[in-house]
C-alpha cells in the first residue's frame, strides 16, 4: 500500500511541475487621459507604457520601468512570453497625434524595460492582443481590421492569412480594449470590452461566449473592463484579468467550476490614469505521460465522468488509479476523497482532499488544489 502512495504522489507531481516553467505573469500599463503624464491627445492610450509583473500569490507586483526604445518612451500593447522568444509586444506608431497608424514588434528587457525594435511598421495595423501557443507560434489580434493573424516572432512579418473574427456567422467589431491568452489544453480565449471572455476558434475566426462578469466593483459601482488578461503558468484553472475601468486592478478568475473572481491587486503603477494595457504569461501546454504511465481513458459513468490513469507496476501487474469526475464538468475532472487502485480492496487517499485536473484528448494538462 506504501508503495502504492508514493507511486501516486510521484504521478501528481511528475504531471503538475514542468521544469523551466516561468513563473512570472507580465503587465503593461499604458498611458490614458491624464494631462499631467500624457502627451497625447487623450486616445485610448498613449506613451508612457511600464512594465510590471508579479508571481502568482505574491503580495504586490514588481514595477520594471517605463518602456523605452533608444532615449524615448513608446506606446506598447500586444504583450506576449515564450522561453524562446522572451518577453515582447507591439510598439504603437504615432498614438499621441490619433488612432495608431501602424504597429511593429519589439523585444522587451525584463531588467531595465528597454526596447528592440524586431521588425517593420505594419502600417494600418493596430495590434492590441498577443499570445504565444504551447507550440511557439505568435498569435495577434488587430483591432482595425477585426482579424485574427500570425507573425514571425523574429522578423515581425506577417505569416499565411488573416482569419476574419465573427460571431454567431456575423463579422464581430473588436474593441480595442482586447487580449487573447491560450489554455494548457490549446483553448484560446478573447476577451472584449466589459469583461466578456470568448472561446476563439483559430481555423474560422468564430467566436463563442463562455462568460460575462456582471458583478459591479463594491467601491465604484462599475463593472470591470478588461484589457489583458493571461491563465497562471502554475495552474491551468485561473485566469488573471487587468481592469482599466477607474482604478488599475488585477482580478484573479477561478474557472474550474463556474467563475469567481478575486480582486488581487488595486492601483497598478499609480504615477497615472490608464489607458490600456495587456498581460501575458508562458503557456506550457500539456504534460506529457511519465514513462511508467501505459495509458490514459476516459469512461462515462452514472454522475460524470471518471479518469482511469494505468501505470505498468511490477508488484501488480498493471495497477490503474480511477479519479471520479463527480460534478460532470469536463474538461476539468473533479477529484475528491480517495483514488482507487486496481489492486483489491485497496484504497490510496488522496494528497489533497480536493482536486481538479484538466485533460485535453488523451493528454493531462494540469492539477491544482481548488480554493
Amino acid at each position: 500500500m506504501l508503495r502504492s502512495k508514493i507511486l501516486l504522489f510521484a504521478l501528481l507531481l511528475l504531471l503538475f511541475a514542468q521544469p523551466g516553467l516561468s513563473q512570472d505573469v507580465f503587465g503593461l500599463k499604458s498611458c490614458g487621459l491624464d494631462s499631467d503624464t500624457c502627451p497625447g491627445l487623450g486616445n485610448s492610450s498613449n506613451q508612457p507604457t511600464t512594465l510590471y509583473s508579479f508571481v502568482p500569490g505574491a503580495i504586490e507586483v514588481t514595477e520594471h520601468g517605463v518602456v523605452r526604445a533608444g532615449h524615448s518612451s513608446i506606446d506598447a500593447d500586444g504583450l506576449a512570453f515564450s522561453p524562446v522568444h522572451g518577453l515582447l509586444a507591439f510598439e504603437l506608431l504615432d498614438s499621441d497625434r490619433g488612432p495608431p497608424t501602424g504597429s511593429r514588434l519589439v523585444h522587451i528587457e525584463l531588467l531595465c524595460a528597454g526596447a528592440t525594435v524586431l521588425g517593420e511598421v505594419l502600417p494600418g495595423k493596430n495590434i492590441r492582443g498577443a499570445a504565444f501557443d504551447a507550440g511557439g507560434q505568435l498569435w495577434v489580434v488587430d483591432t482595425n481590421a477585426d482579424e485574427l493573424l500570425t507573425i514571425d516572432p523574429v522578423s515581425g512579418n506577417l505569416v499565411g492569412a488573416a482569419i476574419p473574427l465573427s460571431l454567431g456567422g456575423l463579422p464581430f467589431n473588436v474593441s480595442e480594449m482586447t487580449d487573447i491568452a491560450f489554455r494548457r489544453d490549446g483553448l484560446l480565449i478573447l476577451t472584449h470590452g466589459s469583461a466578456t471572455l470568448y472561446a476563439l476558434n483559430l481555423q474560422t475566426g468564430e467566436l463563442t461566449e463562455v462568460f460575462q462578469d456582471e458583478e459591479a466593483d463594491d467601491e465604484i459601482g462599475s463593472l470591470p473592463t478588461h484589457a489583458g488578461i493571461a491563465f497562471s503558468p502554475l495552474s491551468p484553472f485561473d485566469l488573471y484579468a487587468y481592469d482599466v475601468r477607474q482604478r488599475e486592478d488585477v482580478f484573479l478568475y477561478e474557472m474550474e467550476q463556474g467563475v469567481t473572481r478575486t480582486e488581487l491587486y488595486s492601483d497598478i503603477v499609480p504615477d497615472y490614469n490608464a489607458g490600456l494595457g495587456d498581460l501575458a504569461s508562458q503557456t506550457p501546454g500539456c504534460a506529457e505521460l511519465p514513462q511508467q504511465i501505459s495509458g490514459l481513458q476516459l469512461e462515462a459513468v452514472d454522475d460524470g465522468l471518471r479518469l482511469l490513469l494505468q501505470w505498468d507496476d511490477d508488484a501488480s501487474a498493471g495497477g490503474y488509479v480511477i479519479f471520479q469526475d463527480t460534478d460532470g464538468a469536463g474538461p476539468f475532472f473533479h477529484l475528491t476523497g480517495s483514488a482507487v487502485s486496481g489492486s483489491p480492496g485497496l484504497t490510496i487517499q488522496m494528497p489533497e482532499d480536493d482536486l481538479y485536473f484538466l485533460v485535453a484528448g488523451d493528454n493531462p494538462c494540469g492539477i491544482g488544489p481548488k480554493r
